[in-house]
């Protein structure tokens, strides 16, 4: 619309949303990028509190057995699997999904591997 149709409320209106449009980016970008202060202390305790019981031990020993006698060590074909899988429900994109590259199937496994082994810990 040419600048001599648009009437100075209009003109006004259009500032205004786009002032609140940059409020938003600013507040959005601030929620996403800055560090939030977190109570790791009370967290840890909550969880210790609520994962030590004799209850919650057992309940988690038949998992964890399973999990450790399962996920021994994955292999490339494993990954090819996963990666298919992950592909399928769209939560990794088509270049990342490299499933003929046995390199990268294997870099994954061993990184799964690394991170099972540390739950253990």
């Amino acid at each position: 619309m040419p600048s001599y149709l648009v009437t100075s409320s209009e003109n006004g209106c259009a500032k205004t949303h786009r002032a609140e449009r940059g409020e938003q980016r600013d507040r959005i970008q601030e929620l996403i990028f800055e560090a939030k202060r977190i109570d790791v202390a009370a967290i840890e305790a909550y969880l210790i509190d609520l994962l030590s019981s004799l209850d919650a031990t057992t309940t988690l020993d038949a998992p964890r057995s399973r999990i450790s006698k399962s996920s021994s060590q994955f292999k490339p074909k494993d990954m090819r699997s996963l990666v298919s899988s992950l592909f399928s429900g769209n939560l990794l994109s088509p270049e990342k999904a490299e499933l003929d590259n046995e390199v990268f199937l294997t870099d994954v496994g061993g990184v799964l591997n690394m991170q099972l082994a540390k739950i253990d810990e």
